[in-house]
């Protein structure tokens, strides 16, 4: 086959199904294999965009929860604070509006990492960790399979 190979990408055995797997695959593909950092955002914008539009339903009946502090987290002080999944997915949303605003083309393949670029990386690398938080800490991902068998 001259070297080539396909890539599978078979998610049967996640199991997850609906928008709990399109979130899984995302944060999946996220950073993974040689990546420009406009594809990384896209993968970041695509799990926030399934995340934004599942929590609704997911709290749909237990709204207390989505608005009750029990992430840890940090406020302007430093100081060790509780926040909800509400005040994460505001964050997260400010985050990716700044993500977007600090990227610049010229990023793409200089690997300099000057002073802007590593405060982009960085605003990154936030927005992933708070998509990682709310997805934890609402139990989107619980039902997923720990297996050796997914491909991507």
């Amino acid at each position: 086959m001259c070297g080539i190979v396909a890539a599978r990408t078979n998610t049967t055995n996640l199991g997850l199904t609906g928008i709990p797997l399109f979130i899984a695959i995302e944060l999946m593909l996220y950073g993974r294999g040689e990546q420009t950092h406009e594809e990384k955002m896209s993968h970041l914008g695509k799990a926030y965009g399934w995340i934004r539009a599942y929590l609704p339903v997911l709290y749909e009946k237990r709204e207390d929860d989505y608005f009750k502090p029990r992430i840890p987290g940090l406020d302007k002080d430093n100081n060790q604070i509780k926040v909800s999944i509400h005040a994460v997915l505001i964050e997260v949303a400010v985050e990716i509006e700044t993500m977007y605003n600090q990227y610049q083309p010229t990023y793409e393949g200089q690997k300099t990492c000057n002073p802007d670029e590593k405060k982009f990386l960085k605003t990154m690398r936030a927005v992933f960790e708070r998509l990682a938080l709310i997805v934890t800490f609402s139990g989107i991902a619980d039902r997923m399979s720990n297996t050796d068998e997914v491909y991507f």
